[in-house]
């Protein structure tokens, strides 16, 4: 009886695909046990490497300054670079009520919903245009921001706001009752903001239907793609409370697996399935073939 019949994968000619992650502490710190980017480098082992541009405490109106440095602007990408797909994942520290007791230099985090939509479509065309090397455009997949949980994340920046507040005294008993000031963030306002994604992904699609000609089928329109983080966690059936950690805000282990997993799907289905996709090296199956 013979053993196992290995599938013999394609091997890349050229250099090794990547997937640049771009955002804020929710992109940071997906490199983390269990957070969301760490899942996709295990899923795209050999075939992808997953590059993290994700800047903690940023807002839309910071990480603009700071996106041609992350993909430059002139075109096409050089020969020794070739980028598979960019996310984007920018809004929750846009969404932060600036009246609210906070930390130092905090409250600058606020952008208004309308500059904030207005910075998401500068740098989604930016990321819509680029080229690499060979003329392929990289799937660009942009993600509202997830809902958050204004009393958890009130609860929990309360003992760091002490000095502020008026001393250990005052600092216990706005602990005992912290509903006393106002909260810095809450599901309402960010809501708002998970909507200016879908209008700015839905415009960009539009537009370039109508730039092309091609209509929705059109390839360019196929790779901008729209993850709708905020409405399908809120419509979860066990609770979108579940997602987030502790904090109210950061992902949970289950909201790191939710958005892999739809982030994974979405590109799967523009590329076919990873283990579809050529690898970096020769599995160690066909060495002796692919060096003979």
């Amino acid at each position: 009886m013979s053993g196992p019949q290995i599938k013999s994968a394609p091997v890349l000619d050229g250099p090794i695909p990547f997937i640049i992650c771009i955002g804020d502490s929710l992109t940071e710190f997906a490199c983390q046990p269990n957070g969301w980017a760490s899942h996709l480098q295990h899923h795209f082992v050999s075939r992808r490497d997953i590059l993290l541009r994700g800047m903690s405490g940023y807002n839309s109106r910071w990480l603009l300054k700071c996106l041609d440095k992350i993909v430059p602007s002139q075109q096409p990408m050089p020969q020794s670079q070739h980028i598979a797909a960019i996310t984007l994942l920018v809004g929750t520290n846009d969404a932060v009520n600036p009246n609210a007791k906070s930390g130092p230099g905090w409250p600058q985090q606020h952008v208004p919903v309308e500059e904030y939509e207005d910075n998401l479509r500068i740098m989604v065309e930016h990321l819509a245009s680029v080229r690499n090397a060979d003329g392929s455009r990289p799937i660009v997949v942009v993600m509202s921001p997830p809902p958050q949980d204004g009393e958890d994340w009130h609860k929990f920046m309360m003992p760091m706001l002490g000095d502020d507040i008026g001393g250990d005294e005052q600092q216990q008993q706005q602990q005992q009752q912290p509903a006393e000031l106002p909260m810095q963030r809450s599901l309402a306002t960010v809501e708002s903001y998970a909507k200016a994604v879908q209008r700015v992904v839905g415009n960009a699609k539009s537009e370039q239907a109508r730039s092309s000609g091609g209509g929705d089928d059109d390839v360019s329109t196929k790779r901008l793609v729209f993850i709708d983080l905020f409405n399908s966690m809120v419509a979860d059936t066990k609770g979108w409370r579940r997602f987030l950690s502790a904090d109210g805000v950061h992902l949970s282990e289950d909201g790191n697996k939710f958005l892999f997993e739809r982030l994974s799907k979405a590109l799967a289905s523009i590329e076919g399935s990873a283990d579809e996709l050529p690898r970096h090296t020769p599995h160690f199956f066909d060495v002796d073939t692919a060096f003979s």
